[in-house]
Formats: structure tokens, C-alpha cells, sequence
């Protein structure tokens, strides 16, 4: 009977949230919107479950949502507890999940931004996803099981930036920073308990071993997820004190200084500075060479995930150029988007390179409207916040008849303007 009646208190929600979204062609903002549309239009609606408690609606994005109970523990599903009662509207995981290989052996590389856009569990009993809430300036991580199909859990954090899983599957490790309820910092969440370990956050007074010292007052940081050695269970990632969110350079960010290492013995982690390797090639232009990008070389994926690997870097500018801003255009409300956009800047600053002697007025044309995508990235509230910083240094840069020392394609010029 109690199972019974929440079902129903779903299915007249969930009837009334479809209706809004067809009709208004966006999601409602909350449970306060949901009841005003239904009472309008005469319909049943109840936003209480059979024990009295409140739904919980989880607005994901423009098209997608999540509208739960918790039951009687009070707490979301987890694989191995599967009691709530749960219904929603979530991107159809695709038949063939990508599969990124940054989990792989490689020390240093750069994060593949396509993991955010679906990546499964390398046991392939979950699927991750990172959708972005316009409307409430969320960017929340959902997962959905393949082996309890009405399970989904959400991870606490509203502002989460890049992630991987880890190999054994039962927990992923993601960056936050930009939120107003939570410091900047690298978490562990285990989806096994749905329990969040700290790594590492902006109100941490020292670490042992590294050089990462901050006051009580420095909260806000640039962070980023540099790869993922599976055999040693040991993350490596960029992290920068914020300051006040001011600009910074490739350089300046992609340092040998700024690398730190995250070994993971079970639920213990240890944080310090990343030893290079003297045999490796450590270079910040490695880091952005697109041809070399493990989101190049991953496997299968949804369709804007495939279409990544086969945009150009190499041939004629305008022909690289229209083909990644067709890209990015398609693919405005994906967390993709920001990534395509700066390499977009950086294919920008290729081309730059090229026409600077060859085409003055044609560099002046293409110098404009590099700071202009410069200028729009750093102000993007839904890019990592070191992706702003990148790109407000970038937009400086451009504006001060500079180039940027990076070079990430292979674009030519066959003809002028």
C-alpha cells in the first residue's frame, strides 16, 4: 500500500513535469513551479511520498531530470540497495559507452573532457555523466546502473568539473570549484556507501610532503585532472592557487610545479608533488596536442563523442575552423562545449602564426575574433575555472598583438581572404 501510493504521487508529478516541457520546451526550475503548472491545468499533483516526506525533484538540465523518494532510510540507492522509488527523464546511454583511455599507463597526458559526456565504470555496471543546469548554475555528476536499471545516484557537490573512475569501479574521483556551498577541492565519492572523502580542498592548512600551504582565507583554487596510472592507483593533477580569478598562462598552469600525485591505497590517499621521470618529455605543448589527445584514440561513445575524433587539425584553417565551431555549436549544452571551445582558441593561435607575414589584415580579422572566443570562454560560468583563467590570459594575449607560445594543430593557408 505504501509502495503503491508514492508510485502514484510520482507518476502524477512526473505526468505534470512531461506536459511542462512539451509545452514550455525546458524543464521546470523546482517543485514550486511543477505545482503551479498542475493546479493551472487541473491536474492531480501530490509532492509527498506515502510517508509525508517531500519529493525530491533534481532539475539536471534543460531536457533532463530526476524526481525521487528516499523511502524510510532517508538516503539515495546505491547498487546493493535498491528501495526507492525513482522516475525521470536521462540521456539514453549509449549501446556502446565510451570508453576513454586515460585510464591508462600514460604518467603525464591531459584530461579528456569527452569522460564528461558519459564514460562507464570499467566493470560496466555503471555509467557516469556530467549534466549542465543553466537555469539553477549547476553542473551535477549523475550515475545510472546497468544492474538495477531504476537505480541512479547524484553526487552531493553542485559544481563538479572534470572526473575519473577509478579501477575498481566502485569509486570516482572529480574536482569542484566555483560552488557557493562547497571549498574548491578534489573528493572521492565511493558509490558502494555513497560516502565523499576529501582529498584535498582549499581550507586545508598543509600537506605533508608538498608545498601546498594555505590560510584559512584561501579557499578558491584552479584545479585539473592531469591522467590516471591504473596499475599504481595513483591520479595525477594541476593545482593553483586562484587568485581572485586572474589570468594565467599555459605555461604558468601546466607546471612541473603545479603537478602533484594522488596515490590511493584503499580509503586512505596521500597527496604530494608529482616526480617527473627523466626520460619522459614533460611539455606543456604535449599536453594540448590535440592529434595525441587520448580523446582521439577512445573507444566507441555517444554520437557527438564519435564526432570528436574525426574533427580536423591538420589542413586548411577555415576548413579546421568551420568544422570544430559546427562542433561546438551542436553541442551547447554539453560540458564538451567548453573544451571544444579552447581548442578553437588555440587553433585560432595557429593560424595566427601562419597569416601574421604572410596576410596582415587577413592575422587582424582572425586576431579579432580569437579574443572574442577568448573573451566569451573566460566568462563562461559553466568552464573549469582554470579554463576561464587560460582563456582570459589568451584574450590579453590576442588584444596585445601577442601569440601564444602553444601550438596544438596543423592548419595551413591556401588561399587569403
Amino acid at each position: 500500500m505504501e509502495f503503491q501510493a508514492t508510485k502514484k504521487s510520482l507518476s502524477q508529478a512526473r505526468n505534470a513535469i512531461n506536459l511542462y516541457l512539451k509545452q514550455n520546451k525546458t524543464t521546470p526550475i523546482n517543485l514550486m513551479t511543477i505545482r503551479a503548472f498542475a493546479k493551472s491545468n487541473k491536474m492531480s499533483f501530490q509532492p509527498y511520498d506515502s510517508l509525508g516526506q517531500r519529493l525530491e525533484y533534481l532539475r539536471l538540465s534543460d531536457r533532463h531530470y530526476i524526481l525521487r523518494s528516499f523511502g524510510r532510510d532517508g538516503i539515495q540507492n546505491t547498487n546493493d540497495k535498491n528501495v526507492d522509488q525513482i522516475t525521470g527523464v536521462l540521456i539514453k546511454k549509449p549501446e556502446f559507452a565510451y570508453q576513454s583511455l586515460q585510464n591508462s599507463n600514460d604518467f603525464v597526458s591531459g584530461y579528456d573532457g569527452l569522460i564528461l559526456a558519459g564514460a562507464e565504470s570499467p566493470n560496466s555496471e555503471w555509467y557516469a555523466q556530467v549534466y549542465i543546469d543553466q537555469a539553477n548554475a549547476t553542473k551535477q555528476l549523475a550515475l545510472r546502473s546497468k544492474k538495477n536499471k531504476t537505480t541512479y545516484m547524484i553526487a552531493p557537490h553542485d559544481s563538479i568539473e572534470e572526473f575519473f573512475w577509478l579501477k575498481d569501479s566502485k569509486r570516482i574521483i572529480y574536482t569542484v570549484t566555483s560552488s557557493s556551498l562547497y571549498a574548491d577541492g578534489i573528493y572521492i565519492w565511493n558509490v558502494e556507501n555513497d560516502q565523499i572523502n576529501d582529498v584535498y580542498t582549499g581550507l586545508n592548512q598543509s600537506l605533508d610532503s608538498t608545498n601546498l600551504s594555505f590560510d584559512q582565507n584561501t579557499q578558491r583554487l584552479f584545479l585539473s585532472l592531469a591522467s590516471y596510472n591504473k596499475e599504481t592507483d595513483e591520479v595525477l593533477a594541476y593545482i593553483h592557487k586562484n587568485y581572485d580569478q586572474q589570468p594565467i598562462s599555459i605555461e604558468r598552469f601546466l607546471n612541473q610545479n603545479h603537478l602533484y600525485s594522488i596515490k590511493i591505497n584503499g580509503n586512505k590517499t596521500k597527496i604530494k608533488q608529482a616526480k617527473i621521470p627523466p626520460n619522459l618529455n614533460y611539455s606543456f605543448n604535449s599536453y594540448w596536442a590535440l592529434n595525441k589527445d587520448n580523446s582521439f584514440i577512445g573507444k566507441n561513445g555517444s554520437p557527438s563523442q564519435i564526432n570528436w575524433r574525426n574533427l580536423p587539425i591538420r589542413g586548411d584553417f577555415e576548413f579546421v575552423l568551420t568544422n570544430w565551431e559546427e562542433y561546438a555549436r551542436k553541442n551547447t549544452g554539453s560540458p564538451v562545449f567548453v573544451y571544444a571551445n579552447w581548442s578553437i582558441i588555440l587553433i585560432y593561435n595557429d593560424t595566427l602564426r601562419i597569416l601574421e607575414a604572410k596576410d596582415p589584415e587577413a592575422s587582424s580579422i582572425i586576431r579579432g575574433i580569437a579574443a572574442e572566443t577568448a573573451k566569451g570562454l573566460a566568462q563562461n560560468p559553466f568552464a573549469p575555472t582554470y579554463l576561464r583563467a587560460l582563456s582570459h590570459y589568451a584574450y590579453i594575449e590576442f588584444i596585445e598583438n601577442k601569440i601564444l607560445e602553444t601550438k596544438v594543430s596543423l592548419v595551413d593557408s591556401t588561399k587569403t581572404f
